[in-house]
């Protein structure tokens, strides 16, 4: 789930404020590898977190992330379903994946879609397809209902103004009565 360019460049600004942001790396503290695999706690603004030693500028630009020390802006469902429906075109028109795609198209599938059968990858190129076309349908309904849902809050937030209100007058009203026809 990608998100646009104005949430992705607020929370790489606030990891490259952190004291925790490890420079030389540009991860989130130090880099963990199989040397170092133990992360050491931090307090940070009354939050004790281990930072995840993930690359800023991978981590920022998914919305199923967080930042672990709870300081990046909070993006809503809306502003992250265009993002990923034009990550899918993008890769439908390649025609193949990227590497680290595919890790997040399963995260997707696990979190968004809410299968969980522990599948992390595929190989088959028709499944491949089925899984971005269930990504792309739902999404699509999804943006659907947030414009159905947000026009609805337009129309409800809309001030009415009340009809003018005509002068009652105390004049009878004349009725009219058909005429016969003579014969």
């Amino acid at each position: 789930m990608m998100i646009n360019s104005t949430d992705f460049e607020a929370r790489v600004k606030v990891c490259k404020e952190c004291p925790v942001y490890n420079k030389t790396f540009g991860t989130c503290g130090p880099p963990t590898n199989a040397i170092n695999p133990f992360k050491q706690p931090h307090v940070l603004d009354g939050i004790t977190f281990k930072p995840c030693g993930c690359p800023i500028d991978h981590l920022a630009s998914y919305a199923v992330t967080d930042c672990p020390a709870q300081r990046w802006p909070v993006i809503t469902k809306q502003d992250w379903l265009q993002p990923t429906l034009e990550e899918i075109r993008t890769i439908r028109k390649r025609g193949r994946l990227e590497p680290g795609e595919m890790k997040h198209l399963f995260k997707l599938r696990k979190e968004y879609l809410g299968i969980k059968d522990n599948k992390s990858f595929t190989s088959c190129t028709p499944c491949m397809n089925k899984l971005l076309d269930q990504l792309e349908k739902q999404l699509l309904d999804d943006l659907a209902k947030a414009e159905s849902a947000q026009a609805l809050i337009e129309l409800t937030q809309v001030e009415l103004t009340p009809e003018p209100i005509t002068e009652v007058t105390n004049t009878p009203i004349k009725k009219r009565r058909a005429k016969r026809k003579k014969l």
